[in-house]
């Protein structure tokens, strides 16, 4: 789950950046865009896509009031949290249910339909956090350990691959950030992770560019957006806990608390020490929910055995760590009738790049 990351650049600073990375002009958001060491859910965030992209220049230009000159793009403000183009209010996708969407089942989910089709982009960032527990025995204060996974290079950008929607009643631009299983170097920290895309690369000028994709098969979208990591580009460490409260927006949240180690294999070592359940010590058992969770994934084939503590009440421990004190979002009526249009979730493991 990728639940909270940070964009320390403001909207002019960001359009500069990114012209200069990806030789286009890149236009600001229009309205004013400030830096965030924080950023959550429900945030309004820039967010770039090629608005003469995917055989839409007519629409996407009539609903962001983007130009079309060849080689131009302006950056959209867009609120984190999918809200479909046919949602009659966006309280009926409030709370965390659509800020990330599985690339698994990503063909199959009717949610995403249109806008896999046409409604394709990235969402810019300095870095993501994650957080991991170890073992209670060991972190007798039980808290959840929060970690910042960023390139090396901290004046360049990340981008997270997502997909965006227009709610005209609204008059609201929406995404979900697409997310992946882990790469095999950071299961440790979390099973799963933002699907990462680079400029220039083949998935990112499929993803973004071209002009008549539309037609998927899920194996394609696996392949091309699967997540990896890059040892020579990226670094992950530990940092403050005070991370997990969303009006701590300073710029110390991004710093390490020690010494970031030279690579992530130190820091799954270190988590696989602190976690270890010592010879003779019991095991926690499951709870019931737990274990229900546990039969799901196993049958889903999402994890292995040992990883039942971490990925079972995933989505409780994960909203604990951004201070909401329940994970279930609230629904109308007619929300309903339209989550039993949408695919369910189905998950496997995928290898690193």
């Amino acid at each position: 789950m990728c639940g909270r990351f940070a964009l320390t650049f403001d909207g002019d600073e960001l359009a500069q950046h990114m012209s200069h990375q990806l030789n286009r002009t890149v236009k600001p958001p229009e309205a004013n865009y400030d830096k965030s060491y924080n950023l959550a859910p429900t945030n309004e965030v820039p967010v770039y896509f090629v608005p003469g992209a995917h055989s839409q220049r007519e629409e996407n230009a009539k609903e962001t009031g983007q130009s079309t000159k060849d080689n131009e793009c302006t950056l959209t403000n867009m609120r984190w949290g999918f809200i479909p183009h046919w949602a009659k209010d966006k309280e009926q996708f409030k709370g965390y249910a659509t800020i990330n969407a599985r690339l698994e089942n990503l063909k199959a989910n009717k949610l995403y339909g249109q806008s896999l089709k046409a409604k394709r982009c990235v969402v810019p960032v300095s870095g993501y956090y994650e957080w991991t527990k170890p073992n209670p025995k060991v972190n007798k204060a039980k808290l959840k350990i929060p970690y910042y996974v960023t390139r090396k290079d901290s004046d360049e950008v990340m981008y997270l691959a997502g997909i965006y929607d227009y709610n005209d009643r609204e008059k609201i631009h929406s995404f979900s950030v697409i997310t992946g299983h882990a790469p095999e170097g950071l299961e440790w920290l979390h099973l799963r992770m933002p699907c990462v895309l680079e400029p220039g690369s083949k998935a990112w000028n499929l993803w973004l560019e071209d002009q008549d994709k539309q037609e998927w098969t899920q194996k394609e979208l696996s392949e091309l957006l699967r997540p990896w990591y890059d040892e020579d580009h990226y670094t992950c460490y530990e940092v403050s806990k005070d991370v997990g409260k969303v009006t701590n927006k300073d710029p110390y949240l991004v710093e390490p608390v020690s010494k970031p180690k030279p690579s992530i294999k130190k820091e799954e070592e270190k988590f696989k020490k602190e976690s270890k359940v010592e010879e003779g010590e019991e095991v926690p058992k499951l709870t019931k929910g737990e274990k229900e969770d546990y039969n799901r994934l196993k049958h889903e084939g999402d994890v292995k055995a040992e990883s039942v503590k971490e990925e079972s009440g995933n989505l409780k421990e994960e909203l604990s760590s951004l201070g909401e004190e329940s994970a279930t979002p609230a629904k109308s009526s007619s929300a309903s009738s339209e989550e039993n249009k949408i695919g369910g979730n189905t998950s496997h493991k995928r290898r690193p790049n």
